[in-house]
């Protein structure tokens, strides 16, 4: 950013209320970051992720004082309105709005009657906004609607989600029945409201880790503690709800929960300044002739995306295989092409990682909620245990997953965050597998017990160790005055990667033979297990060396020199600094200590 700010003083005027003291009742001798593993004694700061020191810090973790102290620290660093804010957008719309539409898609599309197919196309087009992020982050930057970037784009799309959840509750199930891709179009609505708001709040809140590097990881860790929470109350009603009422009564709970941000947003409790009057409504077009490299990719993801949501409804699975080859190709091509190599090389990273876990979710669902008749021994999980108990099972171990981030994780390099994950994921996925081929019912352990300690406890708990650096490293990486775009690209490349793996795992499924309708077909269903959630995921690993930055969460990711040079190859400095020194506070956040490595004027890779 141009100038340092406490990110309290940038609220606006009417937002600016916190309080000049919180409650005084936590003793002074509280720590002034979450306990960490390294923060109690000599012996565990000499033992760099010594088990010992994990075990202080987890057991100091678990101390009420240490909580209070957490949350006072984060309304203290980002502003009670802003903190408030924060709830009201991942609590209830992407903590239990976005559980509910995740979840209810299994049971809704049985109760119309669809295949695995359909429905694994359905969740790819549910989920191609994710992807389009960079486009909303651009339009965001470069277009103020009505006087802000943020607001009014929230509004919108506020709007559109709260539609989207009212027409799938009101549409009777033998008329959706008969027209898929339109309940794909409503699904794309409701999730269009979910990333963008996620999006712009992101940016916001990178924007103010940039600016108090000393924070770590508090924003993530708060966020998705929330997110966790929403999704938790979600998960524990959704299964009987679907199952007693129906699915679409779900959306009818969606509703409010999707309409109630319009009032904080246009409340103000996003901490943005209203645009001077002369650029309200116009496109800024001096801004993206000099940083035409980041549109131009954001309109690239947006437009890759739009098309994996059309090839999967309209096209078959081999055609939407060699599309995700082919958009694969011009985005890794695209992205060290279009950005600084530092940029690039961790994007190119986290699209691989998540591409090459192959989604076959289709699959998975319904063979384990496979009738008799279809699969005879088979799992049988009826839709309130694999919908409901499985899910709060699985959300109280995505909270396990944040904790033991914040107080083990936390001071690991990111190289050993993500390949020490990513291993211990395939490893789990494996269990999947154990029950496909009833291993677990010759050695006496029944299926549900064995499934809720694959994929309902450990997967879950590695999947947000794995997902929360990410996060981190993604806030790290944004370039001043382009936090929205930047998030945008960074975070739209991963969730890209998921779009390319949905779009090769509905040909996994065709090309394994596995068939959920009329005459049933599991025959390939654990060699297909096998390739796509354990041999292909292994191949991210020797990346993590190539790709990623040697950093921890505390560190800056580049020095004076390369943030320089980022800043130009974006347009930056050219485009907002006059003096052509590049930004004025580039200096001030080099404070924190570099990256390992051996040469300071080298990027931290190998």
């Amino acid at each position: 950013m141009a100038h340092r700010k406490d990110p309290i003083k940038q609220m606006p005027s009417d937002s600016s209320t916190l309080p000049s003291t919180l409650p005084s009742t936590l003793p002074s001798t509280l720590p002034s970051t979450l306990p960490s593993p390294l923060d109690d004694t000599q012996e565990g700061k000499n033992q760099v992720g010594g088990c010992r020191a994990g075990l202080i810090g987890m057991v100091k973790g678990m101390d009420p004082r240490s909580l209070m102290g957490y949350l006072r620290r984060v309304v203290d660093s980002f502003g009670l309105h802003f903190t408030l804010y924060m709830v009201s957008t991942y609590f209830f719309v992407k903590g239990a709005m976005y559980q509910y539409f995740y979840v209810v898609q299994l049971p809704y599309f049985k109760q119309l009657g669809l295949d695995a197919l359909a429905y694994q196309a359905n969740y790819t087009v549910s989920f191609a906004p994710w992807a389009m992020k960079g486009l909303i982050g651009a339009l965001s930057d470069s277009f103020p609607l009505f006087g802000y970037h943020k607001r009014h784009y929230i509004t919108i799309t506020t709007l559109f989600g709260t539609a989207a959840c009212v027409a799938l509750a009101l549409l009777p199930l033998e008329t959706a029945r008969l027209m898929p891709p339109v309940i794909a179009l409503l699904f794309f609505f409701a999730h269009l409201q979910m990333s963008s708001t996620d999006l712009l709040v992101e940016g916001k809140y990178a924007e103010l880790m940039v600016k108090k590097p000393e924070t770590k990881g508090d924003a993530v860790t708060f966020v998705w503690s929330v997110i966790t929470l929403g999704m938790l109350v979600a998960s524990a009603t959704v299964g009987i709800v679907s199952e007693r009422l129906s699915a679409r009564f779900v959306f009818w709970i969606c509703a409010p929960m999707a309409f109630q941000l319009i009032v904080p947003t246009l409340m103000g409790y996003l901490p943005e300044e209203r645009v001077p009057k002369e650029d309200n409504n116009r496109f800024k077009c001096e801004k993206i002739r000099h940083q035409w490299k980041f549109f131009s990719l954001a309109c690239v993801m947006a437009a890759c995306a739009l098309g994996v949501a059309f090839v999967s409804v309209f096209t078959s699975p081999t055609v939407q295989l060699v599309y995700a080859l082919g958009i694969s190709t011009v985005l890794v091509s695209a992205s060290f092409y279009l950005l600084p190599r530092v940029l690039a090389s961790c994007n190119v990273y986290m699209f691989l990682s998540t591409a090459l876990y192959i989604q076959v979710t289709g699959a998975v669902d319904y063979f384990y909620t496979a009738e008799a008749d279809c699969l005879p021994g088979g799992p049988g999980f009826d839709m309130v245990f694999y919908t409901t108990w499985s899910n709060v099972a699985g959300v109280v171990c995505q909270g396990i997953g944040v904790w033991f981030f914040q107080v083990v994780m936390i001071n690991w390099t990111f190289r050993q965050m993500f390949w020490i994950t990513t291993a211990i994921k395939c490893v789990a996925a494996l269990v999947d597998i154990v029950i496909a081929e009833r291993w677990n019912i010759m050695i006496g352990l029944p299926d549900m017990a064995t499934y809720l300690i694959g994929s309902a406890i450990i997967f879950r708990i590695t999947e947000m160790m794995d997902f929360m650096p990410s996060v981190i490293l993604i806030s790290k990486l944004c370039p001043p005055r382009m936090e929205a775009t930047a998030y945008a690209i960074l975070a739209g490349f991963a969730n890209m990667g998921q779009a390319v793996s949905r779009g090769v795992g509905a040909f996994m499924i065709k090309g394994f033979g596995v068939q959920t309708e009329g005459e049933c077909n599991f025959e390939g269903y654990s060699m297909m297990l096998l390739v796509c959630q354990f041999l292909l995921p292994l191949l991210s690993i020797p990346f993590t060396w190539l790709l990623l930055p040697n950093a921890k969460a505390d560190q800056s990711l580049l020095n004076a020199d390369q943030l320089r040079e980022t800043e130009a190859a974006m347009g930056i400095a050219d485009s907002e600094d006059s003096t052509g020194t590049g930004s004025p506070d580039i200096e001030k956040r080099q404070t924190q200590p570099a990256a390992d490595d051996d040469s300071s004027a080298a990027p931290p890779y190998l």
